[in-house]
């Protein structure tokens, strides 16, 4: 079965017809072709069969019938190429929708789009059919521009369509007065085009489809949709939901259970893209817990906002690392939410917005010891209301309202200069940041070979080797992974003679190829040392001294500890080992 149906779709999609009046034809160009031939000839019949066995969920067998009935020729020609060239300016967030969509449209000829039995809109030239559920409303969304707009549904004629929705000529079998049908066709083309549809992943190949049809059939391409999200199943605790096995819970039980904004907490969590989600409970358990500690955290803030410095001064000079730190974590931070707000991934905006924020907030709070800026505390607060608006909107406005103290609300507040202040993002601040974050991890491993050790010494290298410097220059010049490694064995067998240096050339620039890719050299020199290394961890050594539950930490030079007058051996062949942005660190009990 496997090999029969991977040839039969080489067949159709790449196979050219060698024999007959279409010979030189595409298969599934000639395919109908053919099949009219032969019924045109007497030679074949339509016949129809389920591809598989169907079971009713009564336990029947399903016995196709044939009956008459109509079908929409979504395969016609010119029809397809349109929406072809709709589909390639549509925003599918994500590639896996996208070549489902590309997938449907090769394969979609006729379907059928009536029935005739259950509930549906009656063919208004046919009315023994209805409408079968895929193909109807699959142009709903523009009517949703003007339905508030209309008394009498009778006074609705095909020329008040074309007038609103086709810029047609005004119709004269309506009631509908003409101030009335241009205030309809000013709210459609308000709307319209739509820029984003959200619906299941499995409706891709469907209803999805359809919808990008007709909209191609019936409007003008200004109005063609702008964007399509597909989003997979909901599951409950990484488990289908299902009422016969206990696993099951409504939204109004959610929001009983945990409030409206822990609940849409949760259920931003629970993932982005067309996998299926998972709503975790203990996700919105927690997220209680943060709210509340984070509102209390910010009350005690305003409440003591006289004790804590304005901080504006400390951000002008080089004493000020933290908040300069602070401030541009912040900013990255926010600029990865709006970003992850527009391309609806959620999960993304929420780990930025609230967990990124607040993990950032805290390990300020932690390198100043208590000794924060209430300014920069205050920019905090209203950033992260602002970001988390979207899914947390009732938590957020009573942070603006209660706390804040801003009593217009947070969404009758203007915060466009809020926001494109975070546009400013300092990237060697962040870099010198993750070094004294590396450096702090890194210290913490080392001192588990001195258990005892109350003093410490980190030392500083001066600069780059000249190996490392060509393994930069390299990175940045190459365009694959493979070209880095072909061009690195003339590098390695060029520092042969150095002790140690060949073994490190290959993983160091695998690092740094990891981090930057293939970019030009300008990125690249990103990966270099672009601030002082020494003067970062002179500034932090508090920090570093009081998390590492030391009492004294010095900061030196390599150059000053390899001095030849110096007598300490053991603090010589660690400072031989220090490398930019690696430090060597002497222990002491």
């Amino acid at each position: 079965d496997k090999a029969k149906e991977r040839l039969y779709k080489e067949e159709f999609y790449s196979g050219v017809m060698t024999v007959g009046e279409y010979k030189g034809k595409a298969v599934q160009e000639a395919k109908p072709l053919v099949r009219q031939l032969l019924i045109d000839n007497s030679e074949a019949i339509p016949y129809y069969e389920p591809e598989k066995r169907v079971v009713s969920r009564s336990g029947d067998d399903c016995v196709v019938c044939l009956t008459d009935q109509w079908f929409i020729a979504y395969g016609e020609p010119t029809w397809r190429k349109e929406t072809e060239r709709a589909l390639s300016k549509l925003n599918c967030f994500s590639p896996e929708v996208r070549n489902q969509f590309e997938a449907t449209l090769a394969w979609m000829q006729q379907w059928a789009c009536s029935r005739s039995f259950g509930l549906g809109t009656r063919l208004p030239w046919d009315p023994q059919f209805l409408i079968e559920s895929l193909s109807d409303s699959t142009i709903y969304m523009a009517f949703y521009t003007i339905a508030h707009l209309i008394d009498n549904p009778e006074d609705l004629t095909d020329q008040v369509f074309d007038y609103v929705y086709a810029n047609g000529p005004l119709p004269e079998d309506t009631k509908i007065t003409k101030e009335r049908l241009d205030l309809m066709r000013r709210e459609f083309t308000y709307w319209y085009p739509l820029d984003l549809r959200v619906s299941g992943k499995d409706l891709v190949p469907n209803h999805l489809t359809f919808f990008l049809y007709n909209h191609v059939a019936l409007f003008d391409e200004e109005f063609w949709p702008r964007g399509v999200r597909a989003n997979g199943h909901l599951l409950l605790n990484g488990q289908k939901m299902s009422k016969s096995t206990g696993n099951f819970m409504t939204m109004a039980e959610a929001i009983q259970k945990f409030g409206a904004d822990a609940t849409r907490i949760a259920l931003a969590d629970a993932g982005d893209g067309v996998e299926d989600a998972n709503f975790v409970i203990d996700t919105a358990d927690k997220a209680i817990l943060r709210l509340y500690a984070n509102l209390h955290s910010l009350r005690e803030l305003y409440d003591n906002r006289n004790s804590l410095g304005k901080g504006e001064e400390e951000t002008k000079n080089q004493d000020g690392f933290a908040e300069k730190a602070f401030l541009n974590e912040m900013n990255k931070l926010a600029l990865k939410a709006i970003l992850a707000y527009d391309q609806t991934n959620y999960r993304e905006a929420l780990h930025a917005a609230l967990f990124g924020l607040h993990n950032a907030r805290d390990a300020y709070r932690d390198m100043t010891q208590g000794k924060m800026s209430f300014s920069l505390l205050d920019r905090f607060a209203r950033l992260s209301s602002v970001l988390l608006a979207p899914l947390c909107p009732h938590y957020a406005d009573y942070i603006w309202r209660r706390v804040i103290g801003c009593p217009d609300g947070l969404f009758r507040s203007n915060h466009l200069e809020l926001l494109e202040s975070c546009q400013s993002v300092d990237e060697t601040i962040l870099q010198a940041l993750d070094y004294v974050r590396d450096t702090s991890h890194a210290m913490r491993a080392s001192m588990s070979r001195v258990p005892k050790a109350r003093f410490g010494q980190v030392i500083v290298a001066d600069d780059h080797p000249q190996w490392q410097r060509e393994v930069f220059d390299l990175v940045g010049r190459v365009q694959s992974k493979d070209q880095l490694i072909k061009e690195l064995a003339p590098l390695t067998a060029k520092y042969k003679q150095l002790p140690g240096v060949p073994k490190k050339i290959i993983p160091f620039a695998m690092e740094q190829y990891a981090k930057l890719g293939a970019m030009n050299t300008t990125t690249a020199t990103a990966a270099k040392r672009q601030f002082d290394e020494f003067t970062v961890l002179t500034h932090v050594s508090g920090y570093l001294e009081a998390t590492l539950g030391l009492e004294r930490l010095s900061i030196s030079k390599q150059s000053d500890c390899l001095d030849a007058q110096s007598s300490d051996d053991e603090l010589r062949k660690r400072a031989t080992q220090a490398e930019p942005l690696r430090p060597s660190v002497l222990f002491r009990e």
